[in-house]
Formats: structure tokens, C-alpha cells, sequence
């Protein structure tokens, strides 16, 4: 059995320059679209979290997937541990039953 061949180095293509990384996105001042559900923080008055559908979470500030919804329960979209658990519009502590958020709609004034 032999080796496989090695490149030469003279046939290897020149690299790209690296890409400049995304500008990062800027906070949400005004809600991108009426059927987005919006978490606010409990007692906040601006929210912090979005999604369009019924499932991933995003971070307003940056776009980052944040958390995950399954079966009431909202995940740590990183890790997978638990957040919180939901009853109609609101999510509540595991351990000690606080509000920790609210679903509601994104009102601008």
C-alpha cells in the first residue's frame, strides 16, 4: 500500500484574503414586523428577544440565536439547559416559580 501523494506546494492555489467579519447589527429600535412575538424581561419596558415562528428566540442587540422553545419549555439555544418554563404568556423559574418574562406585542409610542 503506498502513501497518498503530497501536494506540491507549487500548484496550491494563493489564499483569499480573510473576509472582514459583519459589522455587528445594531440594537432594534422599531419592530421589524407585526407577526414577531416579542420577551420582555420581567418588569422591563423594552424588549430583548424575538421570533417570527413558535420555536428559536433571537437577541434583539445582535441577532443571536438565544434560546429555543419545546413543549412550553425555553432552552439555552447553547447549552440546551433549562430557562424557564411557560404558562399561557408567561415564562417562570424552574427553582423558585418567578416571572423571570412576558410574550407580548412590541408597542411604540
Amino acid at each position: 500500500m503506498t502513501p497518498p501523494r503530497a501536494r506540491k506546494l507549487s500548484s496550491a492555489r494563493p489564499s483569499r484574503p480573510a473576509s472582514p467579519a459583519p459589522a455587528a447589527r445594531p440594537a432594534q429600535t422599531t419592530p421589524p414586523d407585526d407577526k414577531a412575538r416579542y420577551l420582555f424581561r420581567s418588569g422591563a419596558d423594552e424588549p430583548f428577544a424575538r421570533t417570527r415562528g413558535r420555536r428559536d428566540f433571537y437577541l434583539l442587540s445582535d441577532g443571536s440565536l438565544w434560546a429555543h422553545e419545546s413543549h412550553d419549555w425555553l432552552l439555552a439555544a447553547g447549552s440546551g439547559s433549562v430557562l424557564a418554563h411557560r404558562t399561557g404568556r408567561s415564562y417562570y423559574s424552574v427553582s423558585g416559580g418567578e416571572c423571570l418574562f412576558s410574550e407580548r406585542p412590541w408597542r411604540t409610542h
